[in-house]
């Protein structure tokens, strides 16, 4: 039988009474703590549901649902200001979302020295609300506000919303490209590291796969950097395995790995190529030939700069 007042808690594993949890002031279990007896749960059901407190609870909620859906509460006036003003926030914030992406897809860095608006140096994120506002109603009327000190907490313009916004994003493109690859279901991974500018070893990680549309495409994902605090093979193998666990991908649907000639990457015995072959056989090791091509590029730059400061421009 469907009951619509009828509530499960996943967390608590009991029943409740919807309707008489929003105004019965009785202590019952289908109120408080939650229905559990399992074994009579049926005949518990048709007594609470054949009451008169129920029955009057009911009707109280009913009222009160048609009521709401035909805008004739008593608060009316203040639900219709409350819903405005969620939606000129959901406007803001998809502005703001905009420029976040406008900015990362170009590596524009986002602060400035000053964090204040209209001041100079106070970086690109404010600097790009700024010129919005002045062609944007719905800025412009945001920026009036933040700068009448309408806000009393947050105007979604400092530096803590900016790292969540960008955290957010970075999760949903992460999300879209763990997608992809589980679409494509075998996949191979390619890792390099690297010392950052604070000297601190770090692993990048891609993933390649062949996407099966009307027409295969060949992607690489770039999932990130890994902080890599043993740059041994048995620390760089645990560290991707980790990773893969992490974004729920199977080990097992790798077909090849490609790292450059370093002995932790590519040893037969100990390096990353040859543990990772110990728990997938099918995930095949194959050099990383580009590693030496951008070392003879960068040895032919480097030849010609210094024959140019020497010989001069012809």
């Amino acid at each position: 039988m469907k009951r619509t007042w009828l509530i499960y808690s996943k967390t608590k594993n009991a029943l409740y009474c919807f309707c008489c949890k929003l105004f019965s002031t009785k202590e019952q279990k289908l109120v408080t703590e939650g229905l559990t007896d399992w074994k009579n749960i049926g005949t518990l059901l048709k007594s609470h549901e054949s009451s008169s407190a129920h029955i009057a609870h009911m009707a109280t909620w009913k009222d009160l649902q048609l009521s709401l859906q035909t805008g004739k509460t008593i608060d009316q006036a203040e639900r219709t200001l409350l819903e405005a003003e969620k939606r000129r926030w959901r406007d803001v914030l998809t502005r703001l979302i905009a420029i976040i992406q406008s900015l990362a897809e170009r590596n524009l860095a986002f602060r400035g020295s000053s964090n204040t608006l209209h001041q100079q140096n106070n970086g690109n994120f404010l600097k790009e609300v700024e010129l919005l506002a002045k062609f944007d109603p719905v800025m412009k009327q945001h920026i009036e506000r933040v700068e009448s000190d309408q806000f009393s907490h947050s105007s979604y313009l400092g530096n803590i919303i900016q790292n969540e916004l960008i955290a957010s994003v970075s999760t949903k493109i992460m999300d879209t490209m763990v997608t992809e690859v589980k679409q494509s279901k075998y996949y191979s991974i390619i890792l390099d590291c690297t010392p950052d500018v604070s000297h601190q070893e770090q692993m990048s990680v891609v993933i390649r796969t062949v996407k099966m549309d009307k027409k295969p495409e060949i992607k690489e994902h770039f999932m990130g950097f890994l902080v890599a605090s043993e740059t041994t093979g048995l620390g760089l193998s645990s560290l991707i395995i980790k990773k893969l666990t992490e974004l729920n991908i199977l080990l097992e649907d790798c077909r090849g790995q490609s790292y450059d000639n370093g002995a932790n990457m590519k040893g037969r015995n100990k390096g990353v190529q040859a543990r990772l072959l110990e728990k997938n056989p099918r995930a095949l090791y194959v050099p990383c030939g580009a590693h030496s091509l951008n070392l003879m590029i960068s040895d032919a730059a480097t030849a010609s700069i210094d024959a140019t400061s020497y010989f001069g421009t012809v």
